[in-house]
């Protein structure tokens, strides 16, 4: 099967089941040491295989895999590959050559710590066993886990996605699960990074860090809690980091394992469609992904018809994609703003001099043109998670900025030729047309859509009718 997945794809992580044999057709990827802070120890590129020795031996993978950037993939699965075995004695021949390979014992020795007198008792069982049935166990079996997934998975609160699905259903989703034990400080995601499973916390403490919201500290999960599942269920990114903070055992449910869940049960996908439905989904696309409440709202809606009509789940990533695509525009228009109204201010507090007074065409025309831009920037900053605070200080930087500018112009320009007044007039209707060119009217557009034209022209002529006055 051939995949063409993005950048920063994680494909697989330590102690996941070894489940393909990758082929990069294009593109890179980067192998990753987890007892080494993730330390990138090779970097591989087209026409390079990997995930070859948890492939050949089916233990779990040692290391981890992520995408260096986009790239196509040519994927092998193991379960298929191995059934195509029984009947094919050229793939048992391969197979029982890697087995003997060099590179196999060491793998086993230094990835797995096994002794080279089990290796060689597991690699004669397993070489009789491939010649007289086409397949063979791994050298080390999972442990067993002590707790019922059933029972932890009917007893979650925090994210209360499993309560309530039949005995059945729960079943299917327990088999799927993979079930590890971490160490303290481990990374299970960071802020940004797609999430691509769901994770059920059975023993120990994980600290959720949210990078906007330091000073409110850590928010803590304790064992029988799961976590990630908002930017699980809504296919996006984390919006915090998740780290260990002692010895943890949990038990993960894998994006490609919840996918052929929903593929092969009508109960699960009705239970996605009520859970996207929620209040709390819809909470946490406004208020950790900034997204606005009406376009969070359509979304929750299609998504919800999308996935109880066993059509493929919209994804949240490409909607909050769209709005950091346009998460400049509120500063580029409060520095358009800067670089239209100081030059601007300078001119103003020259004129009041000279004419003794501001006339109300200029006040209309200035609020006009102004009033309008400072609300679109604020609200815009606002939706990008800019806190209030910061908001008003900047807009009173601004005023104040325009204060002193008239000020200076009062007493630097007072005597000033009319060649400098247009020089300085010029680049501040320069800025403005600018702005207006490159960001209003995008955004404008972008969220408003054909009243935009109408609107321009609106103000347009308002301002020619107080100029009139």
């Amino acid at each position: 099967m051939i995949r063409e997945l993005p950048e920063g794809t994680c494909l697989y992580r330590a102690d996941d089941p070894a489940g393909h044999l990758y082929i990069i057709l294009s593109g890179q990827v980067e192998l990753t040491e987890p007892s080494q802070g993730g330390r990138v120890f090779e970097r591989l590129g087209p026409n390079d295989a990997f995930g070859r020795m948890s492939f050949i031996t089916g233990l779990r993978r040692a290391t981890e895999a992520h995408t260096a950037t986009d790239v196509k993939l040519l994927t092998i699965p193991r379960g298929a590959f191995m059934d195509l075995m029984v009947t094919q004695p050229e793939l048992r021949a391969l197979m029982a050559g890697h087995l003997q390979d060099a590179e196999t014992e060491r793998y086993l020795i230094e990835r797995h710590g096994l002794a080279r007198e089990a290796i060689t008792a597991w690699r004669s069982q397993a070489l009789e066993e491939l010649a007289q049935t086409g397949a063979y166990d791994p050298p080390m079996q999972t442990p067993e886990i002590a707790e019922e997934p059933l029972q932890l998975m009917r007893d979650e609160a925090r994210v209360a996605f499993f309560s309530g699905l039949s005995e059945e259903t729960l079943k299917a989703i327990a088999s799927r699960l993979v079930h590890k034990t971490l160490p303290p400080g481990y990374n299970f995601f960071h802020h940004g990074q797609p999430a691509d499973r769901l994770y059920l916390l059975r023993r120990g403490t994980v600290y959720l860090i949210d990078p906007d919201q330091r000073a409110n500290g850590a928010i803590v999960v304790d064992a029988g809690e799961s976590f990630g599942g908002y930017s699980f269920f809504t296919s996006g990114v984390h919006a915090v980091t998740a780290v260990s903070h002692d010895e943890t055992e949990v038990s993960e449910l894998r994006r490609s394992d919840f996918d052929a869940l929903l593929e092969r049960s009508g109960e699960l996908r009705e239970r996605l469609a009520e859970y996207l439905k929620r209040t709390r989904v819809t909470a946490y696309l406004t208020e950790r992904h900034h997204v606005d409440a009406k376009r969070a709202a359509a979304w929750v809606d299609q998504a919800a018809r999308s996935v109880a009509g066993g059509r493929i789940l919209p994804s949240v990533s490409e909607m909050t994609r769209q709005v950091t695509a346009h998460k400049g525009a509120a500063i580029a228009m409060y520095l358009g703003m800067a670089l239209d109204g100081i030059p601007e201010s300078f001119v103003i507090g020259a004129n009041v001099l000279n004419t003794g007074g501001i006339s109300l065409s200029l006040l209309s025309g200035l609020l006009l043109a102004n009033l309008p831009e400072a609300l679109s920037s604020a609200a815009g900053m606002r939706d990008q998670g800019l806190r209030v605070s910061r908001i008003l200080v900047m807009w009173t930087s601004l005023m104040v900025m325009t204060g002193l500018g008239a000020a200076l112009g009062a007493n630097l320009l007072v005597s000033a030729s009319a060649e400098l007044f247009a020089l300085i007039e010029g680049v501040a209707a320069g800025a403005m047309l600018t702005m207006v060119a490159e960001t209003m009217l995008p955004e404008a557009f972008h969220k408003g859509g054909g009243v935009v034209g109408l609107s321009t022209l609106a103000g347009f002529l308002i301002a020619i009718f107080f100029d009139t006055l």
